[in-house]
């Protein structure tokens, strides 16, 4: 490898290790990025400098130095056209990296500042300590107008925070409960969930109440208010029967007489009994069966 630094080997040798170490290079990259060892893509791009850049100076430089050993002036030109060709390519894709990640460490920090903004805000206005306060320094689409969420370490309230120019709007919801019911004989297998994202407040004040108090379409979630204690429950099904999120709302008797209703995603308010939960949703689906003669 000296000997090419050098200029002492042929330009076609150098041509032929140039490209066997930047397929190298292709590989070790491609591997990095496909079995997801770095956690971000800003670090993947650092692991990325730090291979390809000194492969790329051994290229650049070996076929320069070896560019004089050759009787073709046309090889020649081509072999230098390609790698001053190589160089801008490298210099302008690595200037147009590093802006990128400087805007984005802009933003995160600009982020960071609006979050420690809200938090505060919530501090003073629901009397919330600040170390209670806690969540992800970024927008949440979904609920309005899109703004933080705030969660509560004691698991007692969550607040979305908006800023615009008009200032800071703050709503609270309370945490949801969830479980999720699996259809057959094996009910032990009911699991709790914290952090239901779509609280029965914010369903009921987005989308109002359910039709009937039968269910109601919400980006692929059915809500319903069940007889269990009023309780406000909002039902995720898997279903190899039923239609797919995209098309029409399928009907209540559609929705419980599905003989392959598998899977239900259950929020309920705190406090919910839950046994009684899965006694009223298998005695509603059975109602349905029966009714359609299943």
């Amino acid at each position: 490898m000296l000997k090419f630094l050098k200029g002492e080997k042929p330009l076609t040798d150098a041509f032929v290790v140039s490209v066997i170490l930047v397929l190298i290079s292709f590989g070790l990259v491609w591997t990095l990025k496909v079995t997801d060892v770095f956690s971000d893509f800003a670090h993947l791009l650092i692991a990325t400098f730090f291979i390809t850049i000194p492969i790329r100076l051994f290229v650049w430089t070996a076929v320069l130095r070896c560019a004089k050993n050759t009787e073709s002036g046309l090889f020649k030109a081509v072999a230098i056209l390609l790698v001053v060709a190589d160089i801008l390519h490298k210099l302008f894709y690595w200037s147009v990296v590093a802006f990128s990640l400087g805007e984005q460490e802009q933003n995160a920090a600009k982020q960071d500042a609006r979050f420690d903004q809200c938090r505060s805000e919530i501090s003073k206005t629901y009397n919330q300590p600040m170390d209670n306060l806690y969540g992800d320094a970024k927008l949440v689409y979904g609920r309005g107008e899109p703004g933080y969420k705030v969660l509560t370490r004691s698991r007692t309230k969550s607040y979305h925070c908006v800023i615009n120019e008009s200032g800071i709007q703050l709503s609270e919801s309370e945490y949801v409960k969830g479980f999720v019911f699996s259809k057959g004989e094996d009910i032990a297998g009911t699991s709790l969930v914290d952090e239901v994202e779509l609280t029965p407040r914010f369903l009921a004040r987005q989308y109002g109440p359910p039709d009937g108090a039968d269910g109601l379409r919400v980006s692929g979630l059915y809500t319903f208010v069940s007889d269990v204690d009023e309780v406000f429950t909002v039902y995720e099904y898997k279903s190899t029967t039923l239609s797919d999120s995209d098309s029409d709302l399928p009907t209540p008797e559609e929705f419980w007489s599905s003989d392959q209703l598998v899977t239900l995603s259950v929020g309920a308010r705190p406090g919910t009994d839950y046994e009684a939960f899965v006694e009223w949703i298998e005695n509603k689906h059975a109602l349905y069966l029966r009714r359609a003669g299943k």
